[in-house]
């Protein structure tokens, strides 16, 4: 575990399972992700690293599934995993399906991870560290630069885990879908997150909104995502191409 100066109880409760699996923990001086990462890379010595977030859970067996994954297509390079929609709320799994769906079929066009969950050899992540200059998105263009270098990125419906909703709870799902909406158009296009461009603080520390998750919010996500394939037509043609497809 790497951990940037949290001022919470992220060690304390780390260790506390110590004694069911081995951990070490690792400080890091600044809080960055991408850092925080590539620290934790160097440190390792395993022939794949899987990098999540600590509020992450997964199911017993889910590193089970994903050596199997491995063992059965051994020309992977890299990887991500659905979220298992069905440890929530009744209102929230639209969400988390609308997302699997969106991650799937972009892997088609524009391949990308969302950091919470992404798997790769070792020696791709030395050798292509994450970007410390990008305030956001790291994670796309981590797995592009693979990508791009003719690397092998999949996206596994089977082992799923649980990602945490707290900042869509906590600072309102309409921020944080123009926000999101607005950093996949980045990708879309090509271009790269600088500090400042948005505003996306990272920890969890975050605000409380005043207005909680409602389905009026899942249509304005919905509403975003579609505007957003309608202005990028090559990427939307490109989507429309696969689903006739892969209904064939």
């Amino acid at each position: 575990m790497v951990d940037g100066n949290s001022k919470d109880q992220t060690i304390k409760v780390a260790t506390n399972f110590s004694k069911s699996i081995q951990l070490t923990v690792i400080p890091s001086k600044t809080a960055n992700v991408s850092i925080q990462r590539n620290l934790g890379v160097k440190q390792s010595n395993a022939k794949w690293v899987i990098f999540m977030d600590a509020d992450n859970r997964i199911p017993p067996a889910f590193l089970d599934g994903i050596k199997y994954q491995l063992a059965t297509n051994q020309r992977i390079d890299c990887f991500t995993c659905w979220i298992d929609e069905s440890g929530y709320k009744t209102a929230d799994k639209p969400l988390i399906t609308m997302y699997n769906l969106l991650i799937e079929v972009l892997s088609k066009v524009k391949p990308g991870a969302l950091g919470a969950l992404i798997g790769t050899r070792r020696a791709l992540a030395i050798k292509h560290p994450f970007n410390d200059e990008l305030a956001m998105s790291e994670d796309y263009e981590f797995i592009g630069t693979l990508v791009k270098s003719k690397y092998h990125f999949v996206v596994f419906r089977f082992p799923r885990y649980h990602f945490s909703l707290r900042r869509f709870e906590r600072e309102g799902v309409l921020k944080l879908a123009r926000v999101y909406t607005k950093a996949q158009l980045y990708v879309l296009m090509g271009r790269q997150i600088k500090n400042g461009e948005i505003d996306y603080p990272m920890g969890g520390d975050v605000r409380i909104a005043k207005s909680p998750w409602h389905q009026s919010s899942l249509k304005l996500l919905q509403s975003n995502i579609t505007d957003l394939l309608k202005n990028h037509k090559s990427t939307a043609q490109k989507i429309l191409n696969w689903l006739s497809f892969e209904d064939n």
